[in-house]
């Protein structure tokens, strides 16, 4: 995803094609796990519509992706919120952001 974004490219996988994480009865898919998987998609979304050489659905479609990646912070379980963000200093551009998961141990 990454990569994509830098270059203003598309992701080299169709979104399409990705496995959804489910989670429910008779899944083993921790929370965790499910609600990382719905932001990078969310994310690889909002990379393809703003990729170069794409016709985006609609600034609203954009919109909408980032909307739901707001509501993804704000409405995060427990379980994957971050301990403490420490903001950037110096020549970083990105704050100090530590989370703990039970699942790491595991």
């Amino acid at each position: 995803m990454w990569n994509a974004y830098s270059h203003s490219r598309r992701t080299v996988l169709p979104i399409d094609s990705w496995q959804v994480i489910r989670q429910g009865p008779g899944l083993e898919s921790p929370l965790q796990d499910v609600y990382s998987h719905k932001a990078v998609r969310n994310l690889a979304q909002i990379i393809n519509e703003l990729a170069v050489g794409s016709i985006p659905s609609s600034l609203s479609t954009v919109l909408e992706l980032w909307t739901e990646c707001q509501l993804w912070v704000i409405e995060a379980p427990h379980c994957v919120r971050p301990v403490m963000e420490i903001e950037a200093c110096g020549e970083s551009l990105f704050p100090t952001i530590l989370v703990t998961s039970p699942s790491a141990g595991e």
